[in-house]
């Protein structure tokens, strides 16, 4: 039990160094801004959009852990979907950025993010598989 938690948080500590390295390399090649400016723009719509997408990914999460008669009712693995849902929530966040604050660059953050994300996801848990 010690060995897989050893594996997880060498798998985290090597991922968020990648990850920060990438975002500081996007932040200079784009000249973004260390304190993001896009952040207190959200719309109204923005948040009910987001609302609609957490709720509908919380109920794909709870069908996939349903199981009847040993077969799940939507058969794809949580941390795939975990890594879909934020797939999905930062392309819809950085297509909003691009949308209302263009001049800002910042929506490739959240490009960067929706790529990332699910394959750091995929990493770890095909990692603590070995």
């Amino acid at each position: 039990m010690i060995i897989i938690w050893i594996k997880f948080l060498v798998i985290l500590v090597v991922l968020t160094i990648i990850i920060y390295f990438a975002e500081k390399w996007i932040k200079k090649k784009y000249q973004i801004p260390k304190k993001r400016q896009y952040q207190n723009r959200m719309t109204t719509g923005q948040k009910y959009v987001e609302l609609i997408i957490i709720i509908l990914f919380f109920i794909g999460a709870i069908l996939s852990s349903i199981t009847e008669n040993e077969r799940s009712l939507l058969p794809i693995p949580l941390y795939l979907w975990m890594g879909l849902f934020f797939s999905v929530l930062f392309f819809y966040r950085g297509h909003m950025v691009k949308k209302h604050g263009k001049d800002t660059k910042e929506y490739y953050l959240d490009y960067f993010y929706a790529a990332i994300t699910p394959v750091a996801i995929i990493i770890a848990v095909q990692m603590m598989k070995l």
